[in-house]
Formats: C-alpha cells, sequence, structure tokens
C-alpha cells in the first residue's frame, strides 16, 4: 500500500526545499557583489597594482577560484 502525504505537508516540504535554494543563490549574489566591489576599492587605493604582473595574476586566480565557487554554489 502506498502511503501519500496530505497536500499541505507536501507543498511546505517544497517551500523548505525552494527556500533553501533560494538562501543559496541570494547569499552567492550578495558574496559577489561584495568581491567585485573590494576588488574595485583595492584598485581605487591603489592597493592593487595594475601594472604589476604578478598581482594581476593573483588577482585573476583568487577572482576565477571565487567567482566558480560562487557560480557552484547558485547550482546547488
Amino acid at each position: 500500500m502506498e502511503k501519500r502525504l496530505p497536500d499541505k505537508v507536501r507543498k511546505n516540504l517544497l517551500d523548505l526545499n525552494y527556500n533553501k535554494y533560494l538562501q543559496y543563490f541570494t547569499t552567492s549574489i550578495i558574496l559577489f557583489f561584495t568581491y567585485i566591489i573590494a576588488v574595485l576599492v583595492g584598485f581605487i587605493t591603489k592597493q592593487i597594482n595594475y601594472t604589476n604582473l604578478g598581482q594581476m595574476i593573483m588577482v585573476a586566480i583568487v577572482s576565477i577560484i571565487v567567482i566558480t565557487v560562487l557560480l557552484l554554489l547558485m547550482q546547488i
């Protein structure tokens, strides 16, 4: 015999699941914009020297890692 959950319980479970993914998505967006603002502030205050190849490579590597993690977090 197959037992079905009541519709209200099923709806609440789906809402909980949706809210979890929505929270991951909004957190990812907030972290992404915070990271972009931090990098821009670093360039504006000259803490990151765009003529220094080593610094730019490090910024690029860290940016790729951060953006990849955030994109993966959005896909969960």
